[in-house]
C-alpha cells in the first residue's frame, strides 16, 4: 500500500512539472537519479543557464564578451581619456602663453603697453597700484587672464569702473563675510562660491578674548559673548534655487576611512564617498591623561600643562621615528595653545636634531595652531589635544570654550579632518566624564560622541562592512575560502567599497589584493572615467593592488577565474594586475630624500662620473673665429655680411639656443675686440636677421634656436669647466634639467630640487636670480603635466 501511495504521489509531481513546463527537467532528473539534495542544486543552474541564454539572444554581443577583449579596450580608454586631460590643460596654457606673446612682441609706446613700459622703468613707480591696473584694464588679462586674490584685496586695488571680471570664484567661502565679498560680485558677470557649510564661519571668538580689558575671566561668559557671522557661502544658499547647488561627494585627503568615517555620519548624512585603506587597523588613537589638571576659573591660566607635556612627548617620539612625516598641533584654546608652544619650544632649545625635525618654516612645516586658525591647513599626523579636564578641586565643568557655542560642532568637524595619515587624541577627559544632562550645547555632545569614537577605534579598530548580497561576490568569497584564502567582504565604510579583499596571513593589517567585480559596485560609477580609472586611481594612491574580475570569465570557466586570481595573489608590486595599459602602469612610490648627514657634494660642477641620463656636457664653440677679424665685422660689402652670418649660424649650430645678446659678445670676442657696444649689437642683429630671413635660424624667447630644433639639448659644465650664466640657458632647456635631476631623484621636495639643479648646471652658490629661474622651470613643468606635487614631494609622471 505504501509503495501505491509513493507511486501516486511520484504520477501527481510530474503532472505538475508538465502543467509548469518542467517535463523535460524531470525526465532527466528519472533517467539519471541523482542524490535528491542535489536536485534543487541542478534545477538551480539549468534555470539560471536559461535564463543567461534569453539574455544573450537578445544581446548577442554579451556571447563574445571576455576580458580578453574588455581590457585592453579600456586600457586604451583609460589611455586616451588621461591624453585628453593634458591636452586640455595644455591648451588652457598655450592660449595664455599665446596672449601673453603677443603682447610682449607689441613695440607701441602709447595706450595700455606703452603706459606699463613706462612704469616698469620706474626705480619707484610714482603711481599706486590701484591706479596702475585701473591704467592697464586690458593689457592686465592679456598678460595674467586669472587673478587670485582676496576679497579685500579686490576692493582695495581694482577700481570697479575699470576692471571686470567674466567669473568669480570664492574658495573657503564659509570663511567669507558678505559684506567682504561684495567687492568681487560686483565686479562679476558670474560667481561660483565654493564652500564647506560644516565647517568654520567667520568668527572673532579669540579676538574678542584679546581686545577685551581682561575683567572677565569666565570661560562660559566669554563663549557666549564671542561672535558667529554669517558667511557668503550662507547668503548664497539662502537665495539660490536647489538646481543651482552641487556637492563634490569624493573624499581622498584621508589615507585611511577611520580619519574621515565620523564626520561622514555626523556632519555630511553619509553623503559623502570615502575609499578603503588597504590597512585594516584603524588611523585614530587616544590617549587618556589621567593625572592632568586644567587651571580654569578667574584669574587663571585656562590651561592644562601636564596634558601639553604628553603632547609634547607625543609628537617628539612620532617626529624620531617618522623623519619624513608632516606633523600639526591642535589644541581646543589659544591658552592650550601656548602651553603646548612652550612645552615643544623647552625641548628644541636643548636638541638641534629635534629642532631640525619640527621646523615651522619649510613648506608642509610642524605647526600649533587652535580651531580657530587651522582651516584649511593638513598634516600627515595631527595631534588634537582636548586640553579641557578636571579642575583643581577634582570637578570638571562643562565648558570647552567655542565648542560650547552655536557651531561648535562644525569647529570640532575641522579640527578631527585634518590628518591625511592618523590623529591622535589626547585628552583630560573620559566620554562618560562629559555629562550631557549639565549642558545643551550640541558642540558638547559631538565632542562626547567623538571621544567615544577615537577610543573604540583605539581598542578595537574600525570594523567595516562583513555581508554582501551580491551573488557573483558571494560566489567567488566562497570559492576562494574553500581554497584556504582568507577573505573580507565590502572593505569600506560607505556606499563605494571593495567588493572582496585578500587578507595576508603572515600580516593580518595587509590585504594581499583588492577584487572589484563587475557588480553593481562597479556599475555605480556615474561616468565611465570614474568606472574605468578614477576610482582605481584613488586607491592606488591609498596602497591598493587591484584586481578586476569579470563576471563573464567567472560564468564560463571559474575554476579558470580561479587561477588568474590566485597567480594575481603572488604578483609583485610592479607586476600590476589591473587593466594592464603599457603606458598607464603605476610605479612605486617616491623614495625619502637621503639623510644630509653625509658628506656634502662638490657644487662647483656635475659629477666626474658623467652626466645624469638624459643630460650632456655644453661644448662651446671655442675655435670659432672671424675670418678678417674687425676688417670683417666693420666691413660693408656683401661678403662681410655673408662672413658675419655664416659665423653666427656655426655658433648657433654648436651652442644654440642661443641667448640673443650672446651672439654680439662671441662676434666681438671673434674678431679679438674685447667690448660689444650698440654698433656691434646692431651688426649682430642684422646677421641674425639676415639667418632668419633664409630660415636658418629663430628667435624664441629671446634665444636663437637652429630651424627645425624643437627639443633643445639640456647641457652642463664638463667637470672643471665654467657654468654658463643662468641667463644665457634657455627656459626650454632648463626644465629638461630639472626634468632630468627630478627624474634620477625619483622624488624631491621643491628645495632639494631646485638646490640638486643648481649643483648640477656648476653654481657653487644658489643666489635669488638662479633660484627665481628654476623654481620658474619646476612651475612650467608643472604646468605641463610633466611633473606633479604628491604630498609636498615633487615627481615626474614617469615615477607614478
Amino acid at each position: 500500500m505504501s509503495q501505491l501511495e509513493r507511486w501516486l504521489a511520484f504520477q501527481n509531481c510530474r503532472r505538475d512539472c508538465e502543467r509548469l513546463g518542467l517535463l523535460s527537467f524531470s525526465e532527466v532528473m528519472i533517467r539519471r537519479a541523482p542524490p535528491a539534495e542535489q536536485v534543487p542544486l541542478i534545477f538551480s543552474r539549468a534555470f539560471y543557464q536559461r535564463w543567461l541564454d534569453v539574455i544573450t539572444a537578445r544581446s548577442p554581443e554579451l556571447n563574445t564578451l571576455s576580458s580578453a577583449e574588455y581590457v585592453p579596450l579600456a586600457a586604451k580608454f583609460t589611455q586616451l581619456d588621461r591624453r585628453l586631460i593634458s591636452i586640455n590643460a595644455n591648451r588652457v596654457k598655450a592660449n595664455a602663453r599665446e596672449r601673453r606673446e603677443l603682447v610682449q612682441t607689441t613695440s607701441a609706446r602709447t595706450g595700455e603697453v606703452g603706459f606699463l613700459q613706462r612704469i616698469l622703468k620706474q626705480k619707484r613707480p610714482r603711481a599706486s597700484v590701484r591706479k596702475i591696473l585701473a591704467e592697464i584694464p586690458n593689457l592686465l588679462f592679456r598678460l595674467k587672464p586669472c587673478l587670485m586674490m582676496s576679497p579685500l584685496s579686490v576692493s582695495l586695488f581694482l577700481d570697479p569702473d575699470r576692471i571686470q571680471f567674466d567669473i568669480v570664484i570664492f574658495d573657503e567661502a564659509s570663511q567669507i563675510f558678505p559684506e567682504y565679498a561684495l567687492g568681487p560680485l560686483l565686479r562679476a558677470g558670474q560667481a561660483v562660491i565654493a564652500g564647506d557649510s560644516k565647517q568654520l564661519p567667520p568668527t572673532s571668538f579669540f579676538k574678542g578674548m584679546q581686545d577685551g580689558d581682561g575683567e572677565e575671566d569666565d570661560e562660559e561668559a566669554q563663549a557666549s559673548d564671542a561672535r558667529e557671522y554669517e558667511s557668503i557661502l550662507n547668503a548664497a544658499a539662502a537665495v539660490l534655487s536647489p538646481d543651482r547647488e552641487f556637492y563634490l561627494t569624493w573624499h581622498y585627503r584621508s589615507k585611511h576611512e577611520s580619519l574621515i568615517d565620523f564626520s561622514r555620519r555626523n556632519f555630511y548624512e553619509s553623503r559623502l564617498a570615502t575609499f578603503p585603506s588597504s590597512r585594516q587597523a584603524t588611523a585614530v588613537s587616544f590617549e587618556y591623561v589621567a593625572d592632568a589638571v586644567y587651571y580654569g576659573g578667574k584669574g587663571k591660566p585656562r590651561n592644562n600643562p601636564i596634558e601639553a607635556e604628553r603632547v609634547a612627548t607625543l609628537v617628539e617620539d612620532y617626529v624620531r621615528k617618522n623623519p619624513g612625516r608632516s606633523v600639526g598641533v591642535i589644541t581646543m584654546s589659544e591658552a592650550q595653545q601656548d602651553c603646548i608652544r612652550a612645552a615643544i619650544e623647552q625641548r628644541t632649545m636643548l636638541d638641534s636634531t629635534l629642532a631640525s625635525l619640527l621646523n615651522e618654516d619649510r613648506p608642509d612645516g610642524f605647526f600649533v595652531k587652535n580651531i580657530e586658525n587651522v582651516q584649511g591647513d593638513e598634516r600627515d599626523a595631527i595631534f588634537l589635544s582636548i586640553g579641557y579636564g578636571k579642575w583643581e578641586d577634582g570637578r570638571a565643568r562643562m565648558l570647552f570654550g567655542p565648542i560650547n557655542r552655536d557651531g561648535g560642532g562644525r569647529r570640532l568637524n575641522v579640527a578631527i579632518t585634518r590628518a591625511r595619515e592618523h590623529v591622535t587624541v589626547v585628552s583630560s577627559l573620559l566620554p562618560e566624564e562629559i555629562r550631557l544632562a549639565d549642558t545643551a550645547s550640541e558642540g558638547a555632545r559631538l565632542l562626547q560622541a567623538y571621544l567615544s569614537y577615537a577610543r573604540s577605534a583605539s581598542l578595537a579598530g574600525v570594523v567595516s562592512n562583513t555581508d554582501t548580497d551580491d551573488s557573483l561576490v558571494e560566489a567567488v568569497a566562497q570559492a576562494l575560502e574553500a581554497r584556504g584564502h582568507l577573505i573580507q567582504r565590502q572593505v569600506g565604510l560607505s556606499e563605494y567599497h571593495i567588493d572582496l579583499a585578500v587578507r595576508d596571513p603572515e600580516n593580518p593589517d595587509r590585504f594581499l589584493l583588492g577584487i572589484e567585480c563587475d557588480s553593481e559596485n562597479y556599475t555605480s560609477g556615474e561616468t565611465v572615467r570614474a568606472r574605468e580609472w578614477l576610482r582605481a586611481d584613488v586607491l592606488k594612491s591609498l596602497g591598493w593592488r587591484l584586481y578586476r574580475l569579470w563576471s563573464a570569465d567567472w560564468i564560463r570557466d571559474p575554476a579558470k577565474a580561479l587561477e588568474a586570481l590566485e597567480r594575481a595573489m603572488t604578483q609583485t608590486d610592479a607586476e600590476e594586475p589591473v587593466m594592464p595599459a603599457a603606458e598607464e602602469e603605476e610605479a612605486s612610490p617616491a623614495s625619502e630624500p637621503e639623510s644630509n648627514e653625509e658628506e656634502p657634494p662638490d657644487v662647483t660642477s656635475a659629477a666626474e662620473s658623467g652626466p645624469l641620463p638624459g643630460l650632456s656636457y655644453f661644448a662651446a664653440a671655442q675655435n670659432l673665429t672671424l675670418p678678417g677679424g674687425t676688417d670683417t665685422l666693420y666691413g660693408e660689402y656683401q661678403h662681410n655680411a655673408i662672413a658675419r652670418a655664416e659665423f653666427v649660424d656655426s655658433l648657433v649650430r654648436t651652442e644654440g639656443p642661443v641667448a640673443i645678446p650672446t651672439v654680439a659678445v662671441r662676434l666681438c670676442r671673434a674678431a679679438g675686440l674685447s667690448r660689444a657696444g650698440k654698433q656691434i649689437q646692431r651688426i649682430a642683429d642684422a646677421s641674425i636677421a639676415l639667418l632668419s630671413n633664409a630660415g636658418r635660424v629663430k628667435e624664441k624667447g629671446g634665444f636663437l634656436w637652429l630651424d627645425g630644433m624643437e627639443d633643445p639639448p639640456a647641457r652642463i659644465p664638463a667637470p672643471g669647466e665654467e657654468p654658463r650664466a643662468i641667463e644665457q640657458i634657455a627656459p626650454e632647456e632648463l626644465e629638461k634639467v630639472v626634468y632630468a635631476v627630478l627624474r634620477n631623484g625619483i622624488g624631491m621636495r621643491l628645495e632639494e630640487l631646485t638646490a640638486e639643479t643648481a649643483r648640477v648646471l656648476g653654481y657653487g652658490t644658489t643666489g635669488s636670480a638662479i633660484r627665481e629661474r628654476i623654481e620658474a622651470a619646476i612651475g612650467s613643468l608643472e604646468y605641463d603635466n610633466q611633473i606633479h606635487n604628491f604630498n609636498g614631494q615633487l615627481r615626474t609622471f614617469e615615477t607614478v
